[in-house]
């Protein structure tokens, strides 16, 4: 009942993201996207593809602390894969981080596993605490509707309660935790409890590095800050190049702030119509016309799936995602 009352509020944003865009009119959009000048289309690709640099850099430096000595090119394209499916995917964040660890052969799963885990986990603190920064930032010097005020902080301490409890379970045994609770509610597998042992031992890693590796996690956890702001300089480039004036850095950062509790609510595929009204509406605040609004939301729209194409080859070179789970044990 849930995902259908959120696919319901995810196609009525959509349809009202369309209904802006034909009264605009495709050939104004269409204009604004060729006054684009190429060398701008080739700084963000270029600023993307920096961005998911970092972002595998990052990744492997909790790699190695699990003896994991995996080329960085393979981590770069398991990076891609997952970048591509969390893209076409209607929950982004839990599909983008298996296939990128399934897609690695010739490694311990429980290792690989855990260093994603840890991995996204550390991701999602740094950006949960600068978006904290952002909404109060955004409430405080922002004209915003009281509605929407109490829409962006309620939405933001949920992201932080629910990120701050996972990263305590991680703590004592995150996968085993999940595995009572399914069982709680009588939800039971046989494969994943004739697994349990090697589930629990996912789990060992995991809070083994939180435990010995803290030096690791503070330089990851800067690193991921870095990444923010360079994801935010992207969002800056990108408005200069749609023709927004008077748009300063701070701005870019609000607009990167605000607009990732888009994510929060990921009913469809790339969180289409939440994303794209989410955004309309913070353009809207800070004085950006509709038309340009709806220009930078089809840029970014399209490097992404340019992005995700990209991503797919890794993927279509090597094997089928059915070939890939019946090779590979999730739980291993």
């Amino acid at each position: 009942m849930k995902n259908k009352l959120m696919k319901v509020i995810a196609f009525l944003c959509l349809g009202l993201f369309f209904y802006i865009f034909f009264r605009v009119g495709p050939k104004v959009i269409w204009r604004l996207l060729t006054d684009i000048a190429w060398y701008n289309w080739l700084i963000l690709f270029c600023l993307r593809i920096a961005y998911l640099n970092l972002r595998t850099l990052n990744w492997g430096l909790i790699a190695k602390k699990y003896d994991m000595h995996i080329p960085y090119w393979q981590l770069f394209k398991a990076r891609l894969a997952g970048q591509a499916v969390g893209f076409l995917s209607p929950q982004p964040k839990i599909a983008a981080e298996a296939v990128r660890a399934l897609v690695l052969e010739d490694v311990s799963k429980a290792k690989v596993f855990a260093s994603v885990v840890v991995d996204k986990t550390t991701d999602l603190m740094a950006t949960i605490g600068l978006v904290v920064i952002g909404v109060i930032t955004a409430v405080i010097i922002l004209d915003m509707p009281p509605g929407m005020k109490w829409t962006f902080i309620l939405l933001t301490l949920f992201l932080a309660l629910i990120i701050g409890y996972f990263y305590r379970k991680q703590r004592k045994g995150l996968f085993i935790w999940l595995l009572d609770l399914m069982q709680k509610f009588k939800i039971r597998s046989r494969r994943l409890e004739s697994h349990r042992d090697k589930i629990q031992g996912t789990d060992v890693y995991i809070s083994e590095f939180y435990r010995l590796h803290k030096k690791t996690f503070a330089l990851v956890f800067l690193l991921y800050i870095m990444q923010f702001l360079l994801w935010a300089f992207e969002f800056h480039i990108t408005l200069l190049a749609v023709g927004a004036e008077g748009i300063s850095y701070l701005d870019s950062c609000l607009v990167l702030a605000l607009g990732n509790l888009a994510y929060t609510l990921p009913a469809v595929p790339a969180s289409l119509g939440i994303y794209e009204i989410t955004f309309m509406s913070i353009f809207r605040i800070l004085g950006i016309p509709i038309r340009m609004g709806i220009t930078f939301i089809l840029v970014r729209r399209f490097i992404g799936l340019s992005i995700s194409g990209i991503g797919i080859i890794p993927i279509l070179k090597r094997k089928s995602f059915r070939e890939l789970r019946k090779k590979t044990d999730p739980t291993l």
